[in-house]
C-alpha cells in the first residue's frame, strides 16, 4: 500500500493529508524458450575486392622456375615493345603446354634479412596472353596488358584450377611465429594502411590464409648522444688537459696497460648505444602464401613503418 501526499492550504497553515492509493501489479509468467541476443561485435572479414588483383597473379618466382620458363624473344614488324592485342614471339613453349599465359617481369631478389637466404624473386605482372601458333618461336597474342611487354619477360602458364574466392576470416597466426617485412608493393618507403607487404615466412612455417600479425617498429640500436657527448658538450670546460679533448667523450680511462714501457693508459668505449623499445605499428592479414614468403594486407596502421619491421602473432 502506497500513500500520496496531498497539501491543503488553510489560510496561514498547511495541512498534510495522506490518502491511500492502490497500484495494480501485472503478473508475467515465464516459460523456457530460445532467446536471441545480438553480438556486440561481428567477426571481421576482409572483402575480396580489396586484394583481388593479387590473387590471380604469379607474384613470386624461384630460380628454377625462371630458368625453365618461356620468354619473349621478339615482335613482328620490328616493334620494340608490345601492348594489348599485339603479337609477340615466345621461345620454350612446349607442345603440350596450355594455351593461356601470364607474362611477368623478374624483379628484385627477396632475401631473408636474418639468414641471408634468397626466398624468391618478385614477379611483376605484365600481361595476359593466349597462344595463336605453336613453334620455335611460338606466336602469342596479348589480350590484356598492365604495362608494356618487353624482350626478356617470362611467359608462365595460367593456372587452370583456380579455387573459388571468398572473404577471408581473420584469426591469429601460430603462437611463437615471428618474422620480418622484406618488401612492399608500389615502391613506397613509408608503409601505411591498405599497402601490400611481403613477409619472410610462408607455408613451410605453417602460415595460412587469414593469419593476422602485428608489425612493430623499434628493436634497433640508437646512439646515446648525451653519453657520447655529441649533443651535450656545450656546458663542459674543454681543454687539452682533459682526456676527452683527445679521445672524445665516448671513451673512458680503464687503468694502465700491463707489461708495457713506457706506461700507457688503457681506454675503452663507453656504452653509448641504447635499444629502442618495440612499439606496435600496424595489423597485417595474410591473403596469399608461397613456400617461403607470404603476402599480407595492412588492415590498420597506428604509425608509419618501413621494410625490415618485425612481425609477431596478433593478440587475440
Amino acid at each position: 500500500m502506497l500513500y500520496r501526499l496531498v497539501i491543503t492550504a488553510c489560510m496561514t497553515s498547511l495541512l498534510l493529508v495522506s490518502i491511500p492509493v492502490a497500484i495494480a501489479i501485472e503478473t508475467v509468467k515465464l516459460s523456457p524458450q530460445v532467446r536471441a541476443t545480438p553480438l556486440a561485435e561481428v567477426i571481421p572479414t576482409v572483402a575480396i575486392n580489396a586484394i583481388l588483383p593479387f590473387l590471380t597473379q604469379p607474384l613470386v618466382t624461384d630460380t628454377e622456375q625462371l630458368q625453365r620458363a618461356a620468354y619473349v624473344v621478339g615482335f613482328p614488324d620490328e616493334h620494340l615493345i608490345a601492348g594489348s592485342n599485339d603479337q609477340i614471339y615466345v621461345r620454350k613453349i612446349l607442345a603440350n603446354a596450355p594455351t593461356a599465359f601470364q607474362i611477368v617481369r623478374p624483379g628484385a631478389a627477396l632475401r631473408d634479412p636474418d639468414t641471408g637466404e634468397i626466398l624468391g624473386y618478385e614477379a611483376q605482372f605484365v600481361a595476359n596472353a593466349v597462344l595463336e601458333h605453336s613453334g620455335d618461336p611460338a606466336r602469342v597474342r596479348i589480350i590484356q596488358a598492365a604495362r608494356e611487354v618487353a624482350i626478356g619477360d617470362r611467359v608462365l602458364p595460367t593456372s587452370a584450377a583456380e579455387k573459388p574466392l571468398t572473404d577471408f576470416e581473420r584469426h591469429p597466426a601460430p603462437a611463437g611465429t615471428s618474422g620480418r617485412i622484406i618488401s612492399v608493393f608500389n615502391g613506397v618507403s613509408q608503409i601505411g594502411q591498405f599497402d601490400v607487404v611481403i613477409l619472410n615466412r610462408g607455408s613451410r612455417e605453417h602460415i595460412a590464409l587469414g593469419h593476422v600479425f602485428d608489425a612493430f617498429i623499434g628493436g634497433d640500436s640508437e646512439r646515446d648522444q648525451i653519453r657520447d657527448g655529441s649533443s651535450d658538450a656545450n656546458w663542459r670546460d674543454e681543454s687539452p688537459a682533459k682526456t676527452e679533448f683527445w679521445y672524445g667523450h665516448d671513451m673512458e680511462q680503464r687503468g694502465w696497460q700491463e707489461n708495457e714501457w713506457p706506461l700507457h693508459q688503457r681506454f675503452e668505449r663507453k656504452n653509448t648505444q641504447f635499444i629502442r623499445p618495440l612499439e606496435r605499428a600496424a595489423t597485417l592479414m595474410v591473403f596469399r602464401t608461397f613456400e617461403r614468403v607470404s603476402f599480407a594486407l595492412v588492415l590498420d596502421a597506428q604509425r608509419a613503418f618501413q621494410v625490415g619491421a618485425q612481425i609477431a602473432p596478433a593478440a587475440p
